[in-house]
């Protein structure tokens, strides 16, 4: 499960990254920058975590105590 968190979060860094990237090379702007940068990431951070909680399986730690 450790691995799994750990993938998700790198995942997230590089998408940011890649994303920031692309969008100040795109926009002059920075507020039209930072508008894009929050629509886009949030989406993905919300979708991300949707697939988290859908697809991945954790153990139930009650369970495991017992």
């Amino acid at each position: 499960m450790i691995n799994n968190r750990n993938g998700f979060t790198s995942a997230a860094f590089v998408t940011v990254l890649v994303t920031a990237f692309i969008i100040f090379s795109a926009i002059d702007d920075s507020i039209q920058q930072f508008r894009y940068m929050v629509i886009i990431l949030a989406s993905v951070g919300c979708f991300g975590t949707v697939f988290y909680l859908v697809v991945i399986q954790e153990k139930k730690l009650t369970s495991e105590c017992k």
